[in-house]
């Protein structure tokens, strides 16, 4: 006996509603276009968003209800207190009074990191508050789903915007360091900071603008509502970018302070 197939038709679906789980087929016209961005980004352009998003692990027979919430929050409180915490104390032993520690751009700089750097596990509470984390991909709709992926969009670069800033203050810290060697070296070092400087606004431009257009590198209904398939920079090209400047940025900065007190000498 023929199955017959579903119409690839999301007219027939409403405008408004419960968004169904992941795996489960569209609710919504919102939950189509959701499916249609996801299988879009799996390269699976000719898929049937009518028949749900097949690419996730299904619900065992036996499974009862389970979450990590408790777990996760405490990790996101202590990563919190973790970059507020040393920064806080670092700004106060440098702005108290009879202090003779120098408030400089190296401290501006790591507290503009610190501020960035709160934006990531601020916006995965706010994931875990709309069910988009902790939980079985089962048992997120489609729409806390979508939703979860922008707030990871924000995370990633959130966290690429720190780690580049984080660099910058301590390559500002090694510039005044430098202040009193050869004049190359001094060279050296404005050239390294130049480089942190790239290196921030490539991490930007590449989690912000890797799509065309951009809002479907963050919205997976934009990138489903779309007639054709949006073109994207390869998320595995974009991550051995950054990661490749990251850590050959981070060796030069391991080595400074064994080089730097050599060109002293």
């Amino acid at each position: 006996m023929d199955i017959p197939s579903i119409p690839d038709d999301p007219s027939s679906l409403p405008l408004t509603g419960t968004s169904a789980f992941v795996g489960e087929p569209p609710s919504t016209q919102n939950d189509y276009f959701i499916i249609k961005g996801l299988f879009r980004m799996a390269g699976m352009t000719t898929a049937n968003p009518m028949t749900g998003y097949s690419l996730v692990a299904k619900q065992p027979p036996d499974y009862s209800h389970e979450t990590k919430l408790p777990g996760v929050l405490a990790s996101l409180v202590f990563v919190i207190l973790a970059i507020v915490a040393p920064t806080v104390a670092r700004a106060w032993l440098r702005l108290r009074r009879g202090s003779v520690m120098q408030f400089g751009w190296n401290d501006w700089t790591i507290i503009v990191a610190a501020l960035v750097a709160l934006v990531y596990p601020i916006a995965q509470l706010h994931s875990l508050a709309i069910g988009a984390a902790s939980l079985h991909v089962w048992e997120v709709t489609y729409e806390q789903f979508n939703n979860g992926v922008l707030l990871a969009m924000v995370s990633k670069t959130a966290f690429f915007v720190a780690v580049g800033m984080i660099k910058l203050s301590i390559a500002t810290f090694m510039r005044r360091l430098a202040d009193r060697l050869p004049r190359w070296w001094r060279i050296a070092c404005d050239i390294f900071i130049g480089s942190t400087f790239a290196y921030t606004l490539l991490a930007i431009f590449l989690n912000v603008f890797a799509c065309s257009p951009p809002a479907a590198q963050w919205n997976l209904a934009t990138r489903g509502r779309r007639e054709s398939a949006p073109s994207c920079i390869n998320m595995n090209s974009q991550s051995k970018i950054l990661t490749g400047f990251h850590v050959a940025q981070g060796l030069i900065l391991m080595t400074a302070p064994a080089v730097i007190p050599s060109g002293a000498d």
